[in-house]
């Protein structure tokens, strides 16, 4: 997904301190973008993929209700993402684990402004 996230429009790759590693930023807001992976329950991994699924509208409600979708230790269903520090865009993807490794379940989604500060709020 790494790829997939620097070859957008919209990302900058730049090199890090001294030249050493990479930061990605997302160039709309000048924030740097972090990769972050959660585990989930199978219970809270089918509330993760309907919410990854509803319409910006319903996420906002979703996320107005305070209710977050817990991680757990070790789940079944894993998100992967890259968020910005601001909070304002995020790229997720959702997977499940099979065969002894977290395997794509979905495409890789994009959320942008208040859409993805109420995602994070959820997660």
């Amino acid at each position: 997904m790494a790829e997939a996230v620097a070859a957008r429009n919209d990302i900058e790759t730049r090199k890090g301190f001294l030249g050493f590693g990479k930061k990605l930023i997302y160039t709309p807001t000048g924030s740097r973008l972090k990769r972050c992976h959660e585990e989930y329950s199978a219970d809270n991994g089918a509330r993760l993929e309907s919410l990854l699924n509803m319409t910006a509208a319903e996420r906002k409600a979703e996320a107005d209700k305070g209710e977050r979708i817990a991680a757990s230790p070790n789940g079944n269903v894993c998100l992967d993402y890259y968020r910005t520090d601001d909070g304002r865009f995020v790229v997720a993807q959702l997977c499940r684990f099979n065969h002894f490794s977290y395997e794509p379940a979905a495409e890789a989604q994009t959320f942008k402004d208040d859409d993805a500060e109420a995602l994070l709020r959820l997660i």
